[in-house]
Parts: structure tokens; sequence; C-alpha cells
């Protein structure tokens, strides 16, 4: 897989299922092959964290530790509509009520993240798995919600 078809996959994947549009537009997405340490082509789990943990920090304006619903919307405060989906998405993970998605709860988003898009189970998110993301759930988690 080429540097650029993967930062391109990998840029989709993130955008749509992890972070805000506003993060997107960043330019954080510059290089994600950079974050496939041993260079097989896949993330592992720990790659995968080192790269979410690397997103929630720069949209941590403040440097606090901490991403408030101020952060995390970014520039899609300015867009009612993204505005309200973004701002549920975030009450869901600040798991505490606090107002800020602390550490822990960073932590937990990048794990359920990566075991969401991970569909085989096997530890490693692959070329596959990557193509086969658009945002919809994976074939192994609808199967979970039938039951």
């Amino acid at each position: 897989m080429t540097s650029h078809t993967y930062t391109a996959r990998m840029a989709a994947i993130i955008s749509t299922t992890v972070l805000t549009g506003a993060f997107a537009a960043t330019g954080a997405f510059a290089d994600m092959s950079k974050h496939d340490a041993d260079n097989n082509g896949s993330l592992s789990s720990d790659e995968f964290h080192v790269l979410i943990k690397a997103d929630l920090t720069q949209m941590d304006v403040n440097a606090d530790g901490e991403l408030t619903l101020a952060e995390y919307l970014g520039e899609d405060a300015s867009n009612a509509r993204k505005a309200e989906r973004i701002t549920k998405r975030f009450k869901r993970l600040d798991r505490d009520n606090s107002g800020a998605m602390d550490e822990k709860e960073q932590t937990r988003f990048a794990k359920s993240r990566f075991k969401y898009l991970d569909a085989d189970g096997n530890g490693e998110l692959s070329d596959a798995e990557l193509n086969a993301h658009g945002g919809k759930k994976n074939k192994k988690n609808k199967n979970k919600k039938g039951k």
C-alpha cells in the first residue's frame, strides 16, 4: 500500500468514526504511515493508540490533558447539524459527565475505536479492514447487535 493511499484511507476512517471534521482540517493526517512502526502495512492496537493519542493531544487547545466540548467541536461548532451530532458523541465519551474527556476516557475511546475497526479481531487493522470501512458498522459488529 502506498503512503498516499494509506494516508487517505486512514483520514477517512478516523474522521468519520473517531474525530471531528475540525481536526481533519488541521492537516494532522499528513502522514499516517509514520504510525505503522513495524512497517507491516497494518496498525496494531498500540500503533493505533499512539495515533489517536497524538490526534487528541493536538485537539487539546489549552494543553491541559483534557478535551472539552469546545475543543472537540473545533470549527464544526459553526455548523449546527454537525455540532449537534458531535455534541451527542462527546457526551457518550465523557462517561463521568465532567464536561471534559480525561486521559482514562481518551484511552477507553481509542480502545473501543480499534475494536470497532478490527473486523477479524486479530489485533491488526489490515488494508482490507481499512478498505471495507466507510463509516458504516463492520460485519462483525452488525452481527453482535442483531443477537
